[in-house]
């Protein structure tokens, strides 16, 4: 049936949207995947595996683990409105052009 359910991996947790379609039989992420998958750097290619660990306050919890295609990751760059790569200072959360 679709419910929300908690993806956590590590210390980190996300809570994503799991939509059951009855008259197909077949169901999916539709809400929350996206952060999981940019918070973690996912690549085309890496493999995610699904173990359940229960349920939290009725709330199903899986926990993620990642087998990534390419050991070292590269964080996400944020495109400016421009087209041009842009990335986030550490020191601020300004914008600037690289």
């Amino acid at each position: 049936m679709s419910q929300d359910v908690i993806l956590r991996m590590g210390k980190g947790e996300w809570i994503a949207r799991y939509s059951y379609h009855n008259i197909r039989h077949t169901g999916g992420f539709t809400g929350g995947w996206k952060h999981f998958v940019l918070d973690n750097n996912l690549e085309e290619y890496d493999v995610c595996v699904f173990k359940p660990a229960g349920q939290m306050n009725e709330t199903m919890v899986i926990d993620m683990a990642i087998f990534r295609v390419v050991q070292e990751t590269v964080p996400l760059s944020v495109m400016s409105p421009s087209g041009k790569r842009a990335r986030k200072s550490a020191q601020n959360a300004n914008l600037t052009e690289t």
